[in-house]
């Protein structure tokens, strides 16, 4: 049976940044597109040096 890995870019998971408990970020995002800017991010910056953070989404709209 063939795995339709496909659908796993629709997985949405809500990310939320809080720093001394005060909201910077909320909001509802594509957690495997999110994860590959993280580890290229967290890949660099453990090999050369600490940049910012950039992430963005390919938004889709739905019906």
């Amino acid at each position: 049976m063939k795995k339709d890995i496909t659908k796993l870019i629709f997985i949405e998971g809500d990310l939320t940044i809080k720093i001394n408990n005060i909201l910077f970020f909320k909001e509802s995002i594509a957690m495997l597109e999110f994860y590959f800017y993280l580890d290229k991010w967290l890949k660099y910056i453990y090999d050369f040096e600490v940049v910012d953070f950039e992430y963005y989404s390919i938004e889709i709209e739905e019906d």
